[in-house]
C-alpha cells in the first residue's frame, strides 16, 4: 500500500468509527488533484454519516432533534463527525455511497471527480474483501468500462 493509500485509509477508518477529522488538513496534504477529490468525496461520505447518526439519535431520543443543533456533527458544514458508527454503516455501504457518487458524476461530465470517487470505492472493496462476482465488485467494473 503506498502512502496515498494509507492516508486515505486513515480517513475511512476516522469516518467509520465517527471520529473527528480535520478536513482542511486532510485536504491541504494532498499530493494530486486525484487524491484531493478522494479526500472530497470521503467528506461527502462523512457528512451523510452524519445525518444518518444524527437522524438515528433523534429516533432513539425523545427530544434529541431539538438538542442535535448543539452536536458538532449535526451540522451538515460540520467539519466533525463525533458520534459513534450506527451498526448499519459499513465499508461496503461507504464503497456503494462512492459508487454512486462516480455514477453522478459520470453523468454530470466530471470525469476527475467521478475517476477519484471511484479510486475511493476500490480502496473500500480491496479493504472489505469483496469478491469478484458481488454486487459491489460488479458495479465497479462497470465504472471502471464507463470511465476507460
Amino acid at each position: 500500500m503506498n502512502a496515498d493509500e494509507e492516508r486515505l485509509d486513515e480517513l475511512i477508518a476516522r469516518v467509520l468509527d465517527g471520529k473527528p477529522i480535520d478536513w482542511a488538513g486532510a485536504e491541504s496534504n494532498t499530493l494530486d488533484g486525484s487524491e484531493h477529490l478522494s479526500v472530497t468525496a470521503l467528506r461527502d461520505v462523512s457528512r451523510i454519516a452524519g445525518f444518518s447518526r444524527d437522524l438515528q439519535r433523534a429516533a432513539r431520543e425523545p427530544g434529541a432533534d431539538a438538542a442535535a443543533g448543539s452536536d458538532p456533527g449535526s451540522d451538515p458544514g460540520s467539519d466533525a463527525v463525533v458520534a459513534p458508527r450506527p451498526a448499519g454503516i459499513t465499508l461496503g455501504d461507504l464503497a456503494t455511497l462512492l459508487c454512486i457518487r462516480a455514477e453522478r458524476d459520470v453523468r454530470a461530465g466530471d470525469r476527475a471527480a467521478a475517476s477519484a470517487a471511484f479510486r475511493a470505492a476500490e480502496i473500500l472493496a480491496h479493504q472489505v474483501g469483496a469478491t469478484p462476482g458481488s454486487p459491489l465488485r460488479s458495479r465497479i467494473a462497470e465504472l471502471r468500462a464507463r470511465l476507460s
